[in-house]
């Protein structure tokens, strides 16, 4: 079996034993706005994008991880991978209160630190 998650991501840091086998060859992304993510720590996140809503979804679906990047300028509501930065964290969800059909709190628990290496996909979510 061919290891393609170093093709997308790169793990920088870390102190737990990581399995790549639970993230599976490519992670949906959910760019951040205004904040700051760090491993180890569970963070409420307020998600209202219909992009990042969707990743979210299908994270939760396929029971897979999210990879998280803070955007360089938070005014920007569809970001590519120039307007991530290049170091984020790998997440796990922990729980969903969804407040609205357009509206959800995320609770997240950084895990690893990674690099992105390259958006394999931009639709129905960055990938």
């Amino acid at each position: 079996m061919t290891d393609n998650f170093s093709s997308q991501f790169e793990i920088i840091i870390g102190n737990k034993e990581f399995s790549k086998d639970k993230i599976g060859e490519e992670l949906p992304v959910l760019p951040l706005k205004n904040m700051v993510f760090l491993p180890g720590i569970p963070t409420p996140v307020n998600v209202a994008r219909t992009k990042s809503l969707k990743a979210i979804q299908e994270a939760q679906k396929k029971k897979s991880m999210l990879a998280v990047f803070c955007q360089k300028d938070g005014r920007l509501d569809e970001p590519m991978q120039e307007d991530l930065f290049p170091v984020g964290v790998v997440v796990e969800i922990l729980n969903i209160l969804e407040e609205n059909e357009s509206t959800m709190t995320v609770l997240l628990h950084g895990e690893r630190r990674i690099r992105l290496d390259e958006i394999t996909n931009s639709e129905p979510f960055l990938k």
